[in-house]
């Protein structure tokens, strides 16, 4: 019903800074989700019988 799309693949940066031993860097990607089925999903809501007002 869903499927996750890469909108950007991962990229790795370390060129970001060095601290002594330790090398600090940047993950970077970009992804969504994808409706193949759009009935297929659905929302349970309000099962305690509580409203906005309590």
């Amino acid at each position: 019903m869903l499927s996750f799309l890469w909108l950007r693949n991962i990229q790795e940066d370390k060129a970001v800074a060095k601290t002594g031993d330790a090398d600090k860097g940047v993950i970077i990607g970009e992804g969504t989700l994808k409706v193949h089925n759009e009935k297929g999903l659905g929302v349970a809501a309000d099962l305690f019988g509580l409203s906005a007002a309590s």
